[in-house]
């Protein structure tokens, strides 16, 4: 019985540790159900946004490319699989995503939109034409991630 009770314990520790060994992301989940382009499809509002580690959330609110965020999942047409609109409707960007380093990072890329200037907000990764976004959490309901650009890190987190 002791040698039974020990095996199972062993057992239960060898499956514990190689889970969390294979977890993707370092703020999680450890185990999903979903595949992680259905955890990535969908809309998505700004929960947190942080600039070299200062809270910077309400600083892109004020931003006129501020609003809400929708990927799709990609098409082979090549049509659009990423938009932005703006809250006030004034700014629009749209493009395509793609997962990266074996669906560690995420690449997105923007085209100009709806009367709007990529080019006037380069500063800022968040509407640069192309940036890659290393995923820190995905789950069905949140999307962490950061990248650093322009020798700046940035940090969001995004709810559905």
């Amino acid at each position: 019985m002791k040698i039974l009770k020990q095996s199972i314990l062993l057992f239960t520790s060898i499956i514990f540790i190689t889970v969390a060994a294979c977890k993707k992301y370092p703020d999680g989940p450890l185990i999903s159900f979903h595949s992680k382009e259905k955890r990535v499809v969908g809309e998505w509002l700004v929960d947190y946004y942080s600039i070299n580690g200062y809270d910077s959330t309400s600083y892109l609110q004020a931003k006129p490319y501020y609003g809400k965020y929708s990927l799709h999942a990609p098409r082979g047409d090549n049509s659009p699989a990423f938009d932005l609109v703006s809250n006030n409707g004034t700014y629009c960007t749209f493009g395509n995503w793609r997962f990266t380093n074996n669906k560690k990072n995420l690449f997105v890329s923007q085209q100009d939109g709806c009367n709007s200037s990529i080019s006037e907000f380069n500063a800022n990764p968040f509407v640069a034409s192309n940036v890659t976004w290393e995923i820190r959490r995905l789950t069905e309901k949140d999307l962490w991630f950061k990248t650093t650009y322009n020798g700046k890190e940035y940090f969001m987190k995004l709810k559905h």
